[in-house]
This record gives C-alpha cells, structure tokens and sequence, in this order.
C-alpha cells in the first residue's frame, strides 16, 4: 500500500471486510483506545503497520469521524487472528520532548508555544494545531518551569489541566487536526428520567473520598512562605463548609492546594465550585444503550465531555451530570455504554497519580537545593570579583625549597587573611592563622561551610548536622577513628529527651534524670524521684546463662534450667527439668529427667518421681 493509499477493514454487510470485538474506549482528558480483531482473509490484514498506519472509524448514520489514530500494538494467535490496539491522535503529542523552560504569560500563549515546538519537529500527518482555548489562569497571567525534559502530552496535563481543570479534545476541520482546551462542557438536550429511559442506577460511596469542609490554599507568598488563605474575604475563616454535608456525614476537612492562584477572591470561587462538585462525586450512573435507545434516548449523541441532565425523584436527583466515559460498540450498538458522573479511580490510575505527586515533590527538593547551590555560587563569584588585591610573599627553605604565602596587609605578620601554598597542601586563614581551612595533599578538605549536591556520610566527623539533610548511607558513632560521636533528639523547647552515644543508649526525664538506660548489657529504670526503680540485666551463673530481673527489694532470676525468686516466700528449683506453672498448679520434672525437688524458705522441702509425692523433710528436720 502506498502512502495516501485508503484500504477499508470494516465494512457493514460485508462478509469479506469483517472484523470482530470492534469498540472505542473514550475517558475524559484520556487518549481515546480503538480494538478489533482481524482475520488473516481481510484484505487490510497486511496493511495495518505499527505507528505508520493511521486508522479512521467513521459513523455510517452521521458519516462523522467517531474515532481517528494510529496502529499501536498487534498480537497474532494460534489461527492468525490479529488483535489490534490503535490510540487516538492526542498521543502525538506524547512524541515529542520538550526541553527545561520558564514560562510566564496567558494559557493560550504556553499551549500554543508548546504546539509549536512539537509541530517544529514532526511529520505533517502528526501535526496539531491550536483550537479554542477558553480556560484562563484567574489572573490570565501563569509561571510555569521545569529544569527537565517531558512530553508535550505530560506538561499539558500536569501544568494546565491538573492545576486549572478544563478539558482537552483533538478536532478534525479540512483535514487538520486540532486541540481546544475547553473551560466549559457541552449541553446535552437529551434528559434522562429514571423510570423513564434510565432503568438502573448505581450509587457508589468511598469513606475516604468524601470532604464536607475544604480549606483552601493558593500560592505560596516568596517572602514569608505563607500559602494564600481565604479568611480575608471570608469573614476571617479560612475554610468554607456544606452544611448538608455536614449533616449527613459530620465534619471532615481537606487542605486543598491550588498553587497558582494569587487572588483571595479567586481562591474563594475555586473552593466554593470544588466543594459543590462534591455532592455529586459519589454518584456514579452507568447507562447501556438496552436500557435507552428504545425509550426516545440516543447513547450515541452522549460524547465525553458533555453535561446530561439526571431526574430521579426515588433518589431526589436533579442535576446535570458529566459523562466522563463512553464505550462504543462498533458490532452492536445495543452494547453501548456510557457513565454519567465520577467514574471510580483503578488501582493503576492511583499508582501514577501518587507516583505523579511524589515526582512533583522531588523535583520541588531538587529545585530548591538547586536554587541555594546557584545562590552560593553568585554570592562567591561577587564576592571574588569585588575583593581587593592580596600581597606575595615568597619564604626560601633551608633545602632550598619555597614556601609562598598571599595575604592582604603589606607584611605578613600583620596579616589576618593568609594563604599558604607547602608540601603538605594549601590552608585558608582569616584569622591570622590562628584556624586554618583548605586541602591536605591525601585529599581531606576542611571547610567552614560546605556547599555541594551531597556530603558522604564517612566526610562527617563533628559538628551538628540537621537531619533533613541526611538521605541515606549509614550513620556511625564511635569506632577506632571516629571519636565519641552522640545523637540527640530535642523537643521544640531544646530539652534533650534521647541521646545515643559509643556508651549506651538514655532517654531523659523533664527534671534531666535518666529514665531508661541501655548499656553494658542491661536496661535500667527510674522512677520520677531520680531513683533507681528497677532493673533488668544478663548475668552467669557458674556455665548457665541467664536474666537478672530487680525491683525494689525482690529480684527475679531466668537460667536456662531454673528459676528464683528471692525477696518473697517462696524459692523453686528444677535441677535438669522444667517448671510449669499453670492455673496454680506447678510441675516438676521433664521429659527426660523424672525427679524433682521444691524447696521453700523455712529449710523445708518435697521431693517428687515420676509426678509421686516420694518424701521430703519438715522445717524441724524430720522426714516427710
């Protein structure tokens, strides 16, 4: 087939051009998806190529493009039969990379200067132009930035659509394609009544998604990193409330962040028409063409983006619903169907979005660390070109050897700025020498302050480091060449309440007395008097390991084959067997060893074999 050359695949009463399990999927803001099987008779069989074949399906009654894009996948089976993928034309623009950008201006001028980037690169049949764009930043004016490339695709649905809301579709006129970014949805005239054309509704509720008190945030203030709040236009609350909702499902809040708005009367309208939308944003209503065409509703007219009126007075609904989803049935029209309201987020869809979020999060860290690395640099840059001259001075060795120094007064001695330059390396004072900075000749470097992309952990050796700096690696105390290293955790008053050093490890009471101490192989308790409460400890007795276990004037001892209990009345012993001490009944003896013996305080004793009472002796010495 040549290019430009037509071959049809589909064609109804056909039986030559057939094709089976023909359906468009067509979501919201989503690349429209076309799947059909082929056989290998059809005569478009060998024609359909990968990326290179464009695939338009046409709707015979309407003779309206319903679907237009390109072959994607095809897997074959046993018989042959290919299973063909197609995506629609508004994955073009995931061909395209754009580069690092700071974009400050109207939506329309960022998504027609993305257009243009992306046309500037591709083949005519992939080009797009720009349509109707009708979606406005609240103060028409937008920044938008990124230090990386990503596809034009992406930065249309992270930049703009996730942050200004709208909606995007690709336009067919004379053979062009293009894209408007729509702030408002279509009408329907249709209207669905249940019990009239609507013979099902589902209803579907998530706990967790439900939110009937919003606090809105806008942009964060550059100066005080204060995020926007409402309260200035709203009566000095900085959050607004459904009362029905509240009602129905109690108090529940959301911080939701619109960060590019910087008008408190805009974040209002925002906060106002999101919580609004939450009263529908349960409902989901799922209509099959069975249920409707017959009863004077035509699903095929329900196109993603397009707003339906809902009557149901068993559900007291009155209200305009979104369609967000259509499924069209190429083979049979009766299986046609539609969802009305929020369709339900898979588990797929909330992997990206949380992936998508902790992207956004990283790359803010990284931008920001970027930002104070950048800050340094100009600072030390301005600082060089504005520092005045220093003087040379040049110290000839015995061996003959030099040893040169600069430095900013006339004569060294009265110097406060030094640098030296020896066999040991260079060092940095300003001071007079009296602390030294620089590099040593095996590669150590001391600084005052260091500015870098990441510090190895092994480079730390004192000093306090905060721990939103630290991202891995391992942290050592102690050891042969590290010195007495200490971690401390501080509350918000600087009251230290843990600390871990080469010792052991202290948590610390209000009045700066050890609660708990770890060390040495034994955990040591304090009352809040500062006074030992107890004890618990590993301890040898003769070959038997074992736990020592104090409190106040008793002490509990754990071996291997025993147990006592000294401070009370009572002291057991199992030579060689075991103790079982069970809804106040004690056994004596294992498996193994069939005699036992008990004694008690007062000198007396029992003796037991194989579970018998066999003899023993009273506290005066008499036999038992």
């Amino acid at each position: 087939m040549t290019a430009g050359e037509e071959t049809y695949i589909l064609q109804v009463n056909d039986e030559a051009l057939a094709v089976s399990e023909a359906q468009i999927q067509e979501d919201l803001n989503a690349v429209p998806a076309l799947s059909f099987k082929i056989p290998q008779n059809n005569p478009g069989y060998d024609h359909l190529k990968k990326l290179e074949s464009e695939v338009v399906a046409m709707d015979m009654d309407s003779q309206n493009e319903v679907f237009r894009g390109r072959c994607l996948n095809d897997d074959s089976d046993f018989y042959n039969t290919k299973t063909v993928t197609c995506e629609g034309c508004l994955a073009y623009l995931l061909d395209v990379q754009y580069p690092p950008y700071v974009h400050t201006g109207s939506v329309a001028v960022f998504l027609g200067d993305l257009l243009d980037y992306y046309n500037s690169r591709v083949t005519d049949k992939q080009k797009i132009e720009l349509g109707n764009v009708t979606v406005v930043d609240p103060n028409d004016y937008i920044r938008r930035e990124s230090e990386d490339y990503d596809s034009i695709y992406n930065i249309i649905q992270n930049k703009l659509i996730q942050s200004l809301d709208g909606w995007i579709q690709i336009r067919r006129v004379n053979g062009k394609n293009y894209l408007d970014y729509l702030a408002d949805y279509y009408e329907s005239d249709q209207v669905i009544r249940f019990g009239e054309n609507l013979l099902d509704l589902n209803q579907h509720i998530k706990g967790e998604s439900i939110k009937t008190v919003i606090i809105p945030r806008g942009a964060e203030n550059e100066e005080t990193g204060e995020r926007l709040s409402i309260a200035s236009v709203n009566n000095g609350l900085d959050y607004i409330k459904d009362d029905d909702l509240v009602a129905a499902y109690g108090w529940i809040e959301a911080v939701v962040d619109w960060d590019d708005v910087t008008d408190p009367s805009n974040l209002l309208k925002k906060a106002q028409d999101y919580l609004k939308d939450c009263r529908n944003m349960e409902i989901t209503i799922e209509l099959s063409a069975v249920d409707a065409r017959l009863l004077g509703l035509d699903v095929r007219r329900l196109q993603p983006g397009m707003l339906v009126q809902v009557i149901s007075e068993p559900h007291h609904l009155n209200e305009k619903f979104l369609c967000s989803s259509k499924t069209t049935n190429l083979l049979d029209p009766s299986q046609d169907k539609v969802v009305l309201g929020t369709t339900m987020e898979g588990f797929t869809q909330s992997i990206k979005r949380d992936q998508m979020a902790s992207d956004e999060k990283i790359e803010s860290v990284n931008k920001t660390l970027s930002q104070e690395i950048q800050q340094s640099r100009d600072e030390f840059k301005e600082a060089i070109e504005n520092a005045s001259g220093l003087y040379e001075t040049k110290v000839t060795q015995p061996d003959g050897s030099v040893i040169t120094y600069y430095h900013d007064k006339k004569n060294l001695e009265d110097s406060q700025i030094l640098m030296v330059f020896n066999t040991a390396g260079f060092g940095i004072s300003s001071d007079g020498g009296q602390n030294w900075y620089g590099m040593q000749v095996d590669g150590d470097f001391i600084a005052n302050i260091l500015t870098a992309t990441g510090v190895k952990a092994e480079w730390v050796r004192t000093g306090t480091m905060l721990a939103d700096r630290i991202k891995g690696g391992t942290l050592e105390l102690g050891g042969v060449n590290n010195g007495n290293g200490v971690i401390r955790v501080i509350d918000a008053s600087g009251n230290v309440l843990v600390t871990i050093d080469n010792t052991g490890v202290y948590t610390t009471a209000k009045d700066n007395t050890k609660k708990v101490e770890i060390y040495d192989g034994k955990i040591v308790l304090t009352d809040g008097l500062g006074e030992k409460a107890g004890e618990i400890r590993t301890t040898n007795n003769g070959d038997t390991n074992g736990v020592d276990i104090e409190a106040g004037n008793s002490m509990i001892s754990v071996f291997d084959t025993w147990v006592r209990v000294m401070g009370s009345m009572l002291a057991l012993y199992a030579v060689g067997g075991t103790i079982d001490i069970i809804a106040n009944t004690i056994t004596i003896g294992g498996s193994t060893t069939k005699t036992g013996r008990a004694e008690f305080s007062d000198g007396s004793y029992l003796e037991f074999k194989n579970g018998f009472l066999v003899g023993g002796q009273t506290a005066d010495g008499g036999s038992i």
